[in-house]
């Protein structure tokens, strides 16, 4: 055995009493790390992006709804994170989460909406996702009655019960969800690649260059797939191909989860769709991740991070708002998974280890959420919120919905950040080098489909933006110029024909009795029996008196006046021929 001497400080020990050894040390390095962060440190706000749950595949001519499994996703989520960060109860069943995690101030029973900022794409399955996961956020909660909106007295009705009234559904809540369509400029923060032209041609390039060959060694494995039973004819041949591969994936994995025919005749099913996913996350990625920024084959443009660029500026802005006292303290937002693969791409989380393994070696899970804590303390004061240079920044990822399914933090190195605790302001800094808002967004874009985007008539998308657009006309103001042009044009050359004789002008004279169809208030739907308005040989006009509506349904005939013709109309139905003599009025019927 050799000496210590021979070996300085150190000798070789088997690889059980090392690792123990390292266990210990990593033990107490991490309590020495603990020791010198601040316990008094609370979680002040949070802002998360939550994807979808499961939906009714695109291909297979089904509409395309939230399914009761993707709305018990999306519930079970809104659970974990009333858990996390409600702090309803000390319990690990949902989420998993440990430590003071409760945001500061923030409602617990009665939903205050003044403290939520709820964003949602305006797809069934996106929308009815949001309040899926607000329904296990603020689940019904009977006698629970908002305190800044007056309490128990909003409930109060003396003038009926001394009792509260309650909300239907036993204490349901109404959260306030603010759906996005594409036609507002804020849709780009959750949908950064809808309407944006320049993606659009990019994602074009790449089918049409396909630069890493993957169109033609996956195309013998798609075509196999559909050539046989069960899935042989169940998707247009042009369409099964890896060009369609998220859709394909979708479709499949759907169909052997809840098609029993598929179910039984697929083959080697897990691993047939773990190629699906696969290859599914790879095209994605490279639609909207930075994966061909290498590829000597092909000019890669950075407008396929769109969709993260634009969230990130949502991030930084509800970040902003919060650490200075203006914002909400729970940002959510809820889309699909392309803007969490961009982002994901932008903050440099696709390292070589984790495309290994882990929750970002493939597509995000239904109902997974990334979320971003600001965390801080007072030193004067630990009641107070901290200023801005005093708070510190949490990055964790819930990768799927499941029952225990941790919230995981995870460190962002790419980003100059070895530890899971950044420093708030200077994450801010990072994240500004990539963010893009609305405005920048429509220049990037090319945008001539978004119609708050100031892109001249005249420009075509594959024309540069012109620094002549800022100074276009708008399509209502330019149709307007337009239209008084063409009417002064329109009269000058009446007016030039009039002058050479060939237009002449005369009134034409009235006759005495107006004839044809007949005129009033009911025109050619005028009965027999209703008396109109007529017209005398001394062109005098009088006041309709024959007709059933102007007498109320009296039934009497009217006083004759002179010049006015009129019939008996004494009749017990009004014009529907419909008898309203005895009925009585509609009374409410209420049940409650």
């Amino acid at each position: 055995m050799a000496s210590r001497s021979s070996y300085g400080l150190f000798w070789p020990m088997n690889a059980p009493i090392l690792s123990i050894l390292l266990s210990m040390m990593l033990l107490c390095l991490s309590v020495s790390a603990q020791a010198g962060v601040n316990l008094n440190a609370k979680v002040w706000a949070a802002v998360a992006y939550i994807n979808h749950g499961e939906k009714t595949p695109t291909f297979g001519g089904l509409d395309n709804i939230l399914t009761p499994t993707g709305a018990r996703q999306m519930w079970r989520q809104g659970s974990a994170f009333r858990h996390r960060y409600l702090g309803s109860r000390n319990s690990t069943t949902f989420s998993n989460s440990t430590g003071n995690t409760k945001i500061q101030g923030i409602a617990t029973d009665a939903i205050n909406n003044d403290q939520l900022t709820v964003l949602s794409q305006t797809d069934e399955w996106v929308s009815g996702g949001a309040m899926a996961f607000l329904q296990g956020l603020y689940p019904p909660s009977p006698n629970s009655f908002n305190s800044f909106a007056g309490g128990r007295q909003v409930a109060q009705d003396l003038l009926v019960s001394p009792e509260l009234t309650d909300y239907p559904l036993g204490g349901y809540q109404y959260p306030n969800i603010e759906t996005l369509p594409p036609s507002d400029p804020s849709s780009v923060v959750i949908q950064g690649s809808a309407q944006c032209w320049a993606w659009d041609s990019n994602v074009r390039a790449i089918k049409l260059d396909d630069p890493m060959g993957r169109f033609r060694s996956t195309q013998s494995f798609y075509k196999s797939l559909f050539a046989t039973p069960p899935l042989k004819g169940t998707i247009p041949n042009a369409s099964v191909n890896y060009w369609n591969a998220y859709d394909i994936y979708e479709y499949v994995n759907y169909m052997n989860t809840h098609n029993a025919t598929v179910t039984a005749g697929l083959g080697f099913a897990n691993q047939t769709i773990d190629i699906l996913r696969a290859n599914a996350f790879e095209l994605e990625r490279t639609k909207n991740g930075d994966i061909l920024k290498d590829n000597p084959t092909f000019t890669y443009n950075n407008v396929s991070t769109i969709a993260g660029q634009t969230l990130a500026m949502q991030i930084a802005s509800s970040l902003s708002a919060t650490s200075i006292g203006v914002g909400t303290p729970l940002t959510l937002m809820f889309g699909s998974h392309e803007p969490m693969l961009a982002f994901f791409s932008l903050i440099g989380l696709y390292t070589e280890d984790n495309l290994l393994s882990g929750p970002f070696s493939t597509l995000p899970n239904p109902g997974s959420a990334m979320i971003f804590e600001l965390i801080g303390s007072n030193p004067g004061d630990v009641e107070s919120m901290p200023s801005p240079q005093d708070f510190m920044l949490r990055f964790s990822y819930r990768a799927n919905a499941d029952l225990g399914e941790p919230f995981s933090a995870y460190p962002l190195t790419s980003m100059g950040f070895e530890s899971q605790m950044i420093p708030y302001t200077s994450f801010l800094a990072q994240l500004q080098n990539f963010t893009q808002d609305s405005v920048q967004w429509c220049t990037t874009c090319i945008a001539v489909f978004a119609p708050w985007c100031n892109i001249g008539a005249g420009e075509s998308p594959s024309d540069p933006p012109s620094d002549s657009a800022s100074c276009s006309l708008s399509p209502a103001l330019g149709g307007l110029i337009g239209a008084m042009v063409t009417l002064a044009v329109a009269l000058l050359a009446v007016g030039v024909l009039h002058w050479f004789g060939f237009v002449t002008f005369s009134r034409r004279s009235k006759p005495g009795v107006r004839s044809g169809s007949p005129g009033g208030f009911r025109g050619s739907d005028k009965r027999a029996g209703d008396a109109d308005v007529t017209v005398t040989d001394r062109g005098v006009q009088h006041e309709r008196v024959g007709s059933w509506e102007l007498r109320g349904g009296s039934g009497e005939a009217p006083t004759e006046s002179a010049d006015v013709a009129t019939l008996n109309l004494n009749r017990t139905l009004d014009d529907d021929e419909i008898s309203l003599t005895g009925v009585q009025p509609v009374k409410i019927h209420e049940t409650f």
